[in-house]
């Protein structure tokens, strides 16, 4: 296999890349609604020489290229198609799905993350296949939905017998540097149940706004004392929402809902639990606790159940071959030496780490800009991470 002749088909495919990144984000593709964009995913790949291509019954979108050495371990390109929406589109420098490009930089929702990492996956395989050669090891690519509300579309696919894989790389941002793992995460709602009552007579209820005050106040006061690992970080707990049953102005409500974000490294479910009700106990108050359930159906009908929102952190050694090689593709490519980190999100790659599979990330988007107003990913990492992908399947 020469590298040079794969040189040449990436200066022929890289237009090809950053218009498909553009028409990736002028296709909306909310949770539960990806089926346009999971089509045109297959429409492409179908057109690029995979030698299989198909959408799977969750709706992900998966390739496969076959290898040319049976036993090979298997390698696995992955990141997801949905995005979350957003509230500030007229604060927004360009149209959120126009996929405008200035300054080099493709802007719209999901530039950084996960558009431009399925555009320079798909053609980072695609310039192997156009140079006339074929990938040692079995490529599989899994382009996955529901990311943003859970992980539905990645926990179907790594659970399916036939999509067996030994290594794994996700595209989720991380400004082209290896990203070897993230903290868990654990949504909690807590419940206080109170007395609804007049405002003019509150001592005739139970006001539980005071006592979800108060829970706060020792939240705040107790997060400097959680654990903190020396390479994901310290665990935090961010409330997120409060909800109320009563809309009128008047009216005490009878019970408040606060929703915890919990981003831990190494903590169990039940040591979780167990920090939230030392502080209930402080509180005179019904305070209900229990981790969020979710219930995912996707766009073309899977029904997967109700989940927990629980994962736990994962952390891939930077010592193992797979992850050493890939660096030394990427010095080669970009002739910057290579820095590892970590996600500050969580990613569905814990959903492949679990099993126990070397995985790590590599992505052409910057995650301080995912999820942000005018996000965008620059079209030079577009093409260097285009390149990475061929690299790490040309070395492995």
């Amino acid at each position: 296999m020469s590298w040079k002749a794969i040189s040449l088909a990436h200066d022929k495919l890289s237009q090809n890349a950053i218009e498909f990144c553009q028409k990736l984000i002028q296709t909306p593709s909310y949770p539960g609604k990806e089926r346009n964009c999971a089509e045109l995913i297959l429409s492409k790949m179908g057109g690029l020489r995979f030698d299989k291509t198909e959408i799977d019954k969750a709706g992900n979108v998966l390739g496969f290229v076959k290898g040319t050495v049976p036993n090979s371990p298997k390698i696995l390109l992955a990141t997801h198609i949905d995005h979350v929406g957003f509230e500030d589109q007229e604060m927004w420098q360009f149209p959120p799905f126009e996929a405008i490009i200035s300054g080099r930089k493709i802007f719209g929702r999901g530039a950084a993350e996960a558009k431009s990492a399925i555009s320079a996956q798909i053609y980072g395989v695609a310039a192997i296949l156009e140079a006339g050669f074929r990938p040692t090891n079995d490529i599989h690519l899994a382009f996955c939905v529901q990311e943003e509300t859970g992980g539905t579309g990645m926990r179907y696919f790594v659970n399916k017998e036939e999509n067996k894989i030994d290594l794994a790389i996700f595209g989720n941002a991380t400004s082209n540097n290896i990203y070897l793992g993230h903290r868990g995460v654990a949504n909690i709602e807590l419940i206080f149940k109170g007395q609804s009552a007049h405002a003019s007579n509150p001592n005739s209820g139970k006001n539980p706004h005071f006592p979800a005050a108060k829970f706060l106040t020792l939240l705040e006061n107790e997060m400097p004392n959680f654990s903190e690992h020396y390479l994901l970080g310290k665990t935090i707990a961010s409330p997120t929402l409060y909800e109320i049953g009563k809309t009128n102005i008047n009216d005490i409500p009878s019970e408040v809902k606060i929703n915890l974000n919990w981003r831990f490294s190494s903590e169990t479910k039940e040591e979780i639990l167990e920090i939230i009700n030392k502080l209930t106990k402080q509180i005179n108050f019904e305070i209900n606790v229990q981790i969020c359930k979710q219930k995912n159906i996707t766009y073309n009908g899977f029904d997967e159940g109700t989940q927990e929102h629980f994962s736990t952190s994962f952390l891939t050694s930077s010592d193992l071959n797979f992850v050493q090689s890939s660096a030394k593709a990427i010095e080669q490519i970009s002739g910057k030496k290579q820095n590892f980190g970590i996600w500050k999100s969580a990613t569905d790659a814990r959903f492949v780490a679990e099993k126990g599979i070397p995985t790590f990330g590599f992505g052409p988007g910057h995650e301080s800009l995912v999820h942000q107003k005018d996000e965008f990913v620059e079209i030079e990492m577009l093409i260097e991470a285009m390149k990475c992908y061929s690299k790490f399947i040309y070395k492995n």
